[in-house]
C-alpha cells in the first residue's frame, strides 16, 4: 500500500515554556518526504494547537498517512490522542521517536490505534513505507500482521550522513517559535559511544558515531545566514568527539567569510573531549554558551553512573570555558544509588561556587532497556511500575519512582526542591550581573527570569521572553562591539 499524502505531528511535550526551536528530529523527516517527492504538512502541538485542532486539522487535509513523534514521558495521555485520531479518520498511523524506539512491539500492543511503529533513524525507512515496499523489508518497522505484532530489526545506523540532507523546514511555522529570532538546532553527528547507566540514547541512535562532514555542516550554516538567521544551536550528543572535525567546521566557516552568528552548544560536550585550542577556535567562530553533563561531584558517584570521567576533570573545563567567557551550564542528577545527602549537597555547593549562566538537577526517569532500570528493578528499589510512571509523569516531575538505602523518598523530595532554589540561585545571580549596568532596576527582571514560576505567560510571550534575556543582552552586546571596531 503507498501513501501519497502525509501529515506529521509533534505532540505537546510541556517542556519548559514553549519551543524555541522547530524540531529538528521532524525536519529531517520531512526532508525526507520532500526529497522523495511525496506531499506533507506538518503540525506541531508545542505552538499552542489543542487535540481539536489535531483533529481538524486531519479533517481539511485529509492525509492518508499521519506520522507522529512523541517521547515516553506522558505516554498514555498521547495513547488516548491516537486512539481519537483513528475513530475520526480512515487514514493509517506510523509513531516514531524515542518512545517507540524504546517500547518497539510493546507500543503497539497497548494502543490498538497505531499501526506501524519506526525503531530508530527513520529518514528512509518512512519513505519506503509511503513508497509501498512490502512491510516485511522495511528495516526498523514495526507492524501488525493478521493477529501478530512483527518487528523487522533496528534500522543499521545511516553511514553517509551528508546523504541525507539537512532540514530545511517547508511547511513548518518557523515564524511562531518563540525569541527575538528563531534559533535553529544543528545535528551534526548521531550515536554514542558511552555507556551511562541512566541514559537511553544508545538504544534509540545506536552506539557507533556517525559524522557530517565540516563542509556539509558549513553549507548548513550558510543556507540559513543568507535566510537572515543567525542564531544555532548544536544538538549533537557528542559534538566534540571528533576534534579535528570541529576544527575543520571553524577553519571552513572562516574560509566562507560567515560571520555575525551565534552557537550555542546548548546539548553539552562531555569534559574530556574539549581543550583551550578546541574552546577558543569554537568562540573565534561565534560560539558564546557551553552546558557540561557534570551529575554528580563525587567520584564514587560518577563511577557508578559510568560517567568514564572524574570531578577533576570536570572543574578544570568548567574553569576552561568560563576563563574564555562562555556561559556555562551545568546538569546534575539527584538520587543516584548510592548517593548520600551531603552527596547533593556537595552538587549544590559546586554549582554555586562558580559564575554559571544555569543549573539543572533533574529527578532520575529509570527507562526500560538502561542499566539503572535494571539494577533498581533488580534490588527492588522501584516505588511504581514503569507504565505508571512512565505513563503519567511529565518532563521536570520531580516525583520519585524509586527510593534508595541512602535516602527515603521525602528525602530525594527535599533535596529536589533544593535543587530548585540552587538552580534559581544560579540563574538569579547571573542575570543581575549581565543588567549590573541598569543598578537596582535590575532586581525585578532578574529575579522574575530566575524564579521556576515567574510569570508563566511571560516566558511564552514572543516579544517579552525572560528566557532569553540573556542571549538577547549578549546580542545587544555583540553588535555593539561589532559597531565600535
Amino acid at each position: 500500500m503507498k501513501y501519497n499524502r502525509v501529515l506529521l505531528v509533534k505532540f505537546y511535550t510541556k517542556v519548559g515554556y514553549g519551543p524555541r526551536r522547530p524540531p529538528v528530529g521532524l525536519g529531517y523527516i520531512a526532508e525526507a518526504l520532500k526529497n522523495a517527492g511525496i506531499p506533507y504538512e506538518v503540525l506541531d502541538c508545542d505552538l499552542g494547537y489543542t487535540t481539536e485542532d489535531l483533529l481538524e486539522k486531519v479533517k481539511n487535509y485529509k492525509p492518508d498517512l499521519i506520522g507522529i513523534s512523541m517521547v515516553t514521558l506522558g505516554y498514555l495521555s498521547f495513547y488516548e490522542i491516537i486512539n481519537q485520531l483513528k475513530d475520526a479518520c480512515s487514514c493509517d498511523i506510523v509513531v516514531g521517536g524515542p518512545h517507540i524506539s524504546t517500547m518497539r512491539e510493546e507500543g503497539l500492543a497497548d494502543c490498538p490505534g497505531i499501526d506501524y511503529g519506526i525503531v530508530g533513524e527513520a529518514d528512509r525507512s518512512i519513505v519506503a513505507l509511503c513508497e509501498g515496499k512490502p512491510l516485511d523489508q522495511i528495516e526498523g518497522l514495526v507492524y501488525r500482521s493478521n493477529e501478530e505484532i512483527r518487528f523487522n530489526g533496528v534500522v543499521p545506523p545511516i553511514k553517509d550522513l551528508d546523504s541525507l540532507g539537512f532540514p530545511t523546514y517547508e511547511g513548518f511555522e518557523l515564524e511562531k517559535y518563540y525569541g527575538f529570532k528563531t534559533e535553529l538546532s544543528l545535528v551534526t553527528s548521531r550515536g554514542c559511544p558511552y555507556g551511562c547507566i541512566y541514559c537511553s540514547v544508545r538504544l534509540i541512535i545506536g552506539s557507533r558515531m556517525r559524522f557530517r562532514t565540516a563542509n556539509n555542516v558549513v553549507d548548513e550554516v550558510e543556507h540559513w545566514i543568507k535566510l537572515g538567521y543567525h542564531s544555532f544551536a548544536i544538538m549533537d550528543d557528542n559534538f566534540s568527539h571528533d576534534r579535528q572535525r570541529v576544527l575543520d567546521i571553524c577553519d571552513e566557516i572562516e574560509r566562507r567569510g560567515l560571520s555575525g552568528f551565534k552557537i550555542s552548544l546548548a546539548n553539552g560536550l562531555r569534559a574530556d573531549r574539549v581543550d583551550r585550542e578546541l574552546l577558543q577556535r569554537l568562540k573565534d567562530v561565534g560560539a558564546f554558551e557551553i552546558q557540561i553533563g557534570v551529575e554528580a561531584a563525587s567520584d564514587p558517584i560518577l563511577k557508578f553512573l559510568r560517567k568514564g570521567e572524574k570531578i577533576d576533570t570536570i572543574r578544570k573545563s568548567i574553569e576552561l570555558a568560563l576563563d574564555l567567557n562562555y556561559d556555562v551550564g551545568t546538569c546534575f542528577l539527584v538520587g543516584t544509588p548510592g548517593e548520600a545527602w551531603d552527596d547533593v549537597q556537595d552538587s549544590f555547593r559546586f554549582v554555586l561556587g562558580y559564575p554559571l549562566t544555569r543549573a539543572f538537577f533533574f529527578n532520575i526517569i529509570p527507562y526500560p532497556g538502561t542499566y539503572i532500570y535494571d539494577y533498581l528493578k533488580k534490588e527492588g528499589l522501584m516505588l511504581k511500575q514503569p507504565e505508571m510512571y512512565l505513563g503519567t509523569l511529565r518532563q521536570n516531575s520531580n516525583e520519585p519512582v524509586f527510593y534508595t538505602p541512602e535516602l527515603s523518598v521525602k528525602q530525594r523530595k527535599k533535596l529536589l526542591r533544593q535543587a530548585r532554589r540552587v538552580s534559581d540561585k544560579v540563574r538569579y545571580k547571573y542575570l543581575r550581573n549581565r543588567l549590573s549596568r541598569f543598578g537596582p532596576l535590575a532586581v525585578l527582571p532578574a529575579f522574575l527570569g530566575s524564579w521556576h514560576i515567574s510569570v508563566p505567560f511571560l516566558k511564552r510571550s514572543r516579544f517579552f521572553n525572560l528566557a532569553i534575556l540573556p542571549h538577547y543582552l549578549r546580542t545587544r552586546k555583540q553588535k555593539s562591539e561589532d559597531s565600535n571596531q
